[in-house]
């Protein structure tokens, strides 16, 4: 993951701002492995009471 894209999606986002991360890889990730993001994005969930809501999702990469 670039530190420069982390940096320029949250520096406009609040610091409660939900941070989602997901595997994309086909494999599952064993409860102790480590992994790092690979891409940093910008989205939105849904909030039941407030609507769509800002937040990061982190794609995960390869397990270290």
């Amino acid at each position: 993951m670039i530190v420069g894209d982390w940096i320029r999606i949250t520096a406009s986002l609040s610091p409660d701002t939900p941070v989602i991360f997901y595997n994309s890889s086909e494999k599952p990730l064993e409860s102790d492995a480590y992994c790092e993001g690979s891409a940093v994005h910008s989205s939105r969930l849904w909030d039941a009471k407030m609507g769509w809501v800002p937040c990061v999702t982190v794609e995960l990469g390869e397990e270290c």
